[in-house]
């Protein structure tokens, strides 16, 4: 699980994936394509916890309950993944 508790609003546009922290409108996931059922991929992945400078190559699968992000910036030489519940609004 992430460290903050701040909503993320996560929505889809013309078939990519983007994800928004609500509090100050940083951009987590932008512009993550389809890859399958409920997955997306795309290299402008974020940690919400971590330097906003700092992109990975990720994959988001999105599920009605949870939404799980795996990403790995620097070669491969940092990873790190996630699994955010869903929060009824």
């Amino acid at each position: 699980m992430r460290d903050g508790t701040d909503p993320v609003r996560a929505y889809t546009e013309n078939n990519q994936l983007f994800c928004t922290r609500v509090s100050d409108g940083f951009e987590i996931c932008n512009g993550m394509e389809a890859e399958g059922n409920n997955i997306w991929q795309g290299d402008n992945l974020k940690n919400p916890d971590g330097p906003r400078w700092l992109s990975a190559r990720g994959t988001i699968t999105v599920s009605e309950t949870e939404m799980a992000l795996e990403g790995c910036t620097m070669g491969g030489a940092i990873c790190k993944s996630m699994v955010w519940l869903r929060q009824d609004e």
